[in-house]
């Protein structure tokens, strides 16, 4: 889209255009004709999205033994040594588990 064509919609004005996915084809390797590029959203290059988080913050992992009861509180399941991130509630880590 040229400037002239462009609505104020945010695209084609600079704003947006790198957010969106390009179709790219690369002869050096042409089974990659034709397939899409995605660019990184939510992780930084060079940090593993399981140390940092999407902000950026040393995520603090914790490590317990997860039950599951029964209704009436007998325990039906038991595994030891779960990690979990910190921000995980308890309930997640047993959906998981």
């Amino acid at each position: 889209m040229t400037k002239e064509e462009n609505d104020g919609n945010g695209i084609g004005d600079g704003k947006w255009d790198d957010k969106f996915v390009e179709v790219v084809a690369d002869f050096k390797r042409p089974w990659t004709k034709g397939m899409m590029k995605i660019e990184r959203a939510f992780t930084s290059e060079g940090r593993s999205p399981f140390e940092y988080d999407v902000s950026g913050n040393k995520i603090k992992w914790i490590s317990e033994e997860v039950k599951i009861t029964d209704d009436s509180g007998k325990v039906v399941f038991v595994q030891p040594s779960v990690s979990r991130p910190g921000f995980w509630s308890p309930l997640a880590i047993k959906v998981v588990a």
